[in-house]
């Protein structure tokens, strides 16, 4: 069961009056809405036209992929042009020749989180029960409410469904626009496509593997979809009971994502952490904390760390490749204190 959220300008946090357009009446931005999905971060058109010319990249430099994924490009692009204007073109250009446009927290690989959440194939389901089961059970430790609860870095949406059941009102937001609409692609029926990787394959036949995503059943609607910066969360202060980061903590500096997470977290909520320690950005070192450094320095950011765990699970596994990746997961759970 999904409620209506009172979303906020994630710019200057002016509440919206109306839905109509995203409208910001503190500093006059306007945000659009993609399927459905509100475009809720800074220069949200300036993303959109960075984020279709990745897609028209993706696809000019991977054409051994096939008409399958040449198709799924059409239909993201398709999607994306109506919003686009020409003043938001140029400014993505314009962006580019400068050397602007890179999200450094964004090198995402949207078919093989597509193949993992939604192939149903037994080694993705272990992955998906896995890394949920250990954040709902770091969630018990708080005993907190299960209220409203976010999902960070939400990817395909896979992990926030299966927590869906589990509050009453669930959330997600994710800044890469593919990953939020082939999500959204699943409610007209299956998705067909080929992951192209050369690496450690055991025959040609796998190296063109075909597979098949679909909505396995799951109620899309009872997650609310947000395109969104967790650096910029467009929510009001103390919304959430609880907010997840599975598998995202590493892909952000924590020191400027715990800030956020304290803002929109009601007090007496819970924050989760489940994933490795990747660290998938280029700051300074003093950014890359290692696990026994987390229950410290959630402190300093209005967290109190209650609970942590370790937890062994697969990643990305891939039956016809001859590599499998195991992770060690480190399972934390903190409270903002009442």
């Amino acid at each position: 069961m999904t409620s209506a959220l009172p979303y906020v300008c994630p710019v200057c946090r002016t509440a919206f009056a109306t839905q109509d357009g995203f409208y910001c009446t503190g500093c006059h931005a306007r945000y659009p809405v993609l399927r459905g999905m509100p475009v809720l971060c800074p220069a949200p058109y300036r993303h959109l036209g960075e984020e279709a010319l990745r897609i028209v990249e993706y696809r000019q430099s991977s054409p051994a992929h096939g008409t399958a994924v040449d198709d799924i490009c059409d239909r993201m692009t398709d999607a994306i042009s109506p919003l686009l204007t020409v003043r938001s073109v140029l400014a993505t250009a314009a962006a580019r020749s400068a050397g602007k446009t890179r999200n450094p927290y964004s090198a995402v690989q949207s078919l093989h989180y597509l193949r993992r959440d939604w192939s149903g194939t037994p080694e993705c389901e272990e992955e998906v029960q896995d890394v949920t089961q250990a954040a709902l059970k770091a969630l018990d430790s708080t005993g907190g409410e299960r209220s409203r609860i976010l999902l960070l870095g939400a990817g395909a949406g896979r992990f926030a469904s299966v927590l869906s059941p589990h509050f009453t009102s669930t959330h997600a937001m994710e800044l890469s626009v593919p990953m939020g609409l082939l999500r959204d692609f699943l409610r007209d029926g299956p998705l067909h496509f080929t992951v192209l990787d050369r690496r450690n394959r055991r025959s040609e036949a796998d190296l063109r593997q075909q597979h098949t995503a679909s909505n396995l059943g799951v109620d899309l609607d009872s997650v609310a979809w947000t395109i969104a910066d967790a650096l910029h969360c467009p929510y009001p202060d103390g919304y959430f009971s609880a907010v997840a980061s599975l598998y995202f903590s590493d892909v952000v500096p924590p020191s400027r994502l715990l800030p956020e997470v304290n803002r929109i977290l009601a007090p007496g909520g819970t924050f989760v952490h489940v994933g490795p320690l990747g660290y998938q950005f280029d700051r300074p070192a003093d950014d890359h904390w290692p696990a026994e450094r987390w229950p410290v320095e959630v402190e300093k950011y209005g967290l109190r760390a209650v609970y942590t765990d370790w937890v062994r699970s697969t990643h990305h596994v891939d039956g016809s490749s001859m590599f499998t990746s195991l992770v060690d997961n480190f399972v934390l759970a903190c409270e903002k204190p009442v």
